[in-house]
């Protein structure tokens, strides 16, 4: 269940990365890179079941993020007044 967040966050490293400079950032790109394609290898190998209960639990984190991030903004207007 955690592979498919941790294939988001290694794609999401790629692309960070790739915004900075590329000298820098060279061993990082390589590791997330690899990271993606172990992460596809076992979604993949883990079988449609694992998948499915990957992205229900990954979902039904959703609301309770969005009701923390409409909360904090709540609290940032309140204490600005």
């Amino acid at each position: 269940t955690v592979l498919i967040p941790y294939a988001i966050s290694a794609a999401s490293e790629i692309v960070l990365c790739r915004r900075g400079s590329l000298k820098n950032n060279l061993k990082k790109i390589i590791i997330a890179i690899f990271a993606f394609i172990f992460s596809i290898f076992f979604i993949v190998g883990s079988g449609k079941d694992v998948i499915v209960y990957g992205i229900v639990l990954l979902a039904t984190g959703l609301p309770v993020y969005y009701l923390m991030i409409k909360n904090k903004r709540v609290i940032k207007t309140s204490d600005n007044q």
